[in-house]
């Protein structure tokens, strides 16, 4: 179990400048889908209230935890309708899981054995103009889900690297702080 499913949190652990840039897109999305739930499930429920959500966790008892933290800010009057819909599934069906697409925007964020998997099957989910985030960009493994996602026809953008709590560009090789990649199926 890897340090962020210790605690759960009402925002998502990754750096503040990735979260305004996700925040941005969120709000303005009528539909999201979320691999890997948590912090950013509360948050974007928060966020984005009138989005529809699709969040997909593959461990059961993280899913519990949010599950039960989802519905207890529900019941506080937190979150409003539409609500979000989170699903638990294996790990092997992951990145098959959601069916009721397409989405404005697509976070990948969950498993590290899948998200390749999830990136590779993006664009086919992705609403035209969506956009697509994957957090902790910086593995190589993820290199083929980003070069399979520009082959279907999206865009992919640069890396944005958070460093000294300010973003700019970067050279896809850097090997520095959680980078946070971009990509969108043009209209």
């Amino acid at each position: 179990m890897w340090c962020a499913r210790r605690k759960l949190r009402t925002f998502p652990l990754m750096g503040l400048r990735h979260a305004e840039r996700i925040g941005e897109v969120a709000m303005k999305a009528k539909t999201i889908l979320e691999y890997g739930s948590g912090g950013s499930t509360l948050w974007l429920a928060q966020i984005a209230p009138e989005a529809k959500i699709v969040s997909v966790e593959h461990d059961e008892k993280w899913f519990r935890r949010v599950f039960a933290a989802y519905h207890a800010l529900r019941g506080l009057g937190m979150l409003e309708p539409p609500y979000a819909t989170l699903v638990h599934t294996s790990v092997d069906r992951y990145a098959r899981q959601p069916a009721d697409g397409p989405f404005d925007m697509i976070l990948i964020d969950g498993a590290h054995e899948t998200r390749d998997a999830c990136l590779r099957g993006a664009f086919d989910l992705l609403s035209p103009g969506g956009t697509v985030f994957l957090h902790d960009a910086e593995e190589p493994d993820y290199q083929a889900g980003k070069v399979a996602f520009v082959k279907a026809g999206g865009v992919g953008m640069p890396f944005v690297v958070q460093e000294d709590d300010t973003l700019h560009l970067s050279d896809p090789t850097y090997n520095g702080p959680a980078e946070l990649w971009e990509g969108s199926k043009p209209c």
